[in-house]
C-alpha cells in the first residue's frame, strides 16, 4: 500500500499531505484555515448524527472531526473501534486545530484505543483532548440536553466531569445518583453557550448503558463528616441524608439529621421546602471539613 508522508518545512508548515494526527496536532491556530490537505487512517471513537460530528485516534494522537456526510448515510452508523480512511482539512479550534472532513472510507471493524487512565491531577493534565480515557466516580446529577442525558461525575472532591450520553432514559440515568460508576470514552473540553472553556470537562457516550455502575456509596451521619480532618480521609466521598434547614436555590443547602448539621454547596435550582427530607441520593464530598454537594 502507498503510504502518503508529509514533509515538514519550518514549524507549522508543510510541503505536502499530513498522514497522522499528531502532524494535525501540531499545528499552530494560525495555520488551522490554510486548507492543508489531511489523509489519516483512523479509529472512530464517537460519532454523533444529531451535531454532525466524531471523535477519531491513531498511534500519535485524537481530534474532533466536523462531518459533511448527509443525514441518513450509513456512514453515521458507523460503530465505535471502525477503521477508516479519512480525508479533509485542518479547521480551528479551541486548543488545537480540529479537522473538517471531506471523505470517509470504512476498512473494517478493530480494537479500540488503550485508555489513558484519569485517576490523579497530573492525568488529568496530561490527558490530551479527544483521547479514549476511562475514569471512576461518583454520579451525582442528571439533566437532559436536548436530546441526551447530562450526568455529573465527582471524580475527586474538587473535581467533576460532565458526561454527556447520546442515548438513554432519564428515569434510568436517576437511578445511578448516589453511585460508584466507570465510564471509558472519549474525553474533551466543556465549552460553554458561546464556545469557551467553562474550566471543567467532559466525556462523550453513546449510550447510558456505557456507564457502568460498581456499588452505592454508604449513607454516612452529618456528625462525621465535621470531624477534625486528622481524625478521617481528607478527600473522602460520602452520602448523606436529612431534611433541609435553610437554602439559597444554585448556591447552598443546610442540612440536619439526627448527628448533626452541615451547609453544603448545591447545584439544586429549585427550592426545596424547608424541612423537606434532602431527594434521597445526596451525596457530599469533604475536603479540609468544607462540604460540597451536588444534588
Amino acid at each position: 500500500m502507498l503510504t502518503l508522508r508529509a514533509t515538514p518545512d519550518l514549524f507549522g508548515q508543510t510541503t505536502g499531505v499530513l498522514t497522522n494526527l499528531a502532524q494535525v496536532n501540531a499545528l499552530p491556530l494560525t495555520k488551522a484555515t490554510n486548507g492543508i490537505p489531511v489523509k489519516v487512517r483512523v479509529t472512530i471513537t464517537y460519532m454523533d448524527p444529531d451535531w454532525r460530528m466524531m471523535f477519531v485516534q491513531d498511534d500519535t494522537g485524537s481530534i474532533f472531526v466536523t462531518r459533511n456526510a448527509p443525514s441518513g448515510d450509513a456512514s453515521w452508523n458507523l460503530p465505535p473501534g471502525q477503521v477508516v480512511d479519512l480525508e479533509g482539512t485542518p479547521s480551528r479550534g479551541i486548543i488545537q486545530c480540529n479537522l473538517a472532513e471531506q471523505k470517509l472510507h470504512p476498512v473494517g471493524q478493530g480494537p479500540l484505543p488503550k485508555p489513558w487512565l484519569l485517576d490523579s491531577e497530573e492525568s488529568f493534565k496530561n490527558a490530551a483532548d479527544a483521547r479514549w480515557v476511562t475514569v471512576t466516580g461518583v454520579i451525582t446529577g442528571v439533566r437532559t440536553l436536548e436530546k441526551k442525558l447530562d450526568l455529573d461525575l465527582q471524580v475527586a472532591p474538587s473535581r467533576s466531569i460532565r458526561l454527556i450520553v447520546a442515548q438513554g432514559n432519564p428515569v434510568s440515568a436517576a437511578t445511578l445518583i448516589g453511585s460508584m460508576a466507570s465510564v471509558t470514552r472519549v474525553y474533551g473540553m466543556d465549552l460553554d453557550a458561546n464556545s469557551k472553556p467553562t474550566g471543567r470537562n467532559e466525556i462523550w457516550l453513546n449510550d447510558l448503558a456505557e456507564v457502568q455502575k460498581t456499588h452505592a456509596l454508604p449513607i454516612t451521619p452529618i456528625g462525621d463528616l465535621t470531624i477534625p480532618v486528622t481524625k478521617r480521609l481528607p478527600a473522602q466521598m460520602s452520602r448523606v441524608l436529612g431534611n433541609v434547614v435553610t437554602q439559597r436555590a444554585a448556591k447552598f443547602l443546610t442540612i440536619r439529621d439526627n448527628s448533626g448539621s452541615v451547609q453544603v454547596n448545591s447545584s439544586v435550582t429549585n427550592l426545596i421546602r424547608v424541612g423537606s427530607p434532602v431527594p434521597p441520593p445526596g451525596i457530599a464530598a469533604t475536603q479540609h471539613r468544607r462540604i460540597r454537594f451536588n444534588a
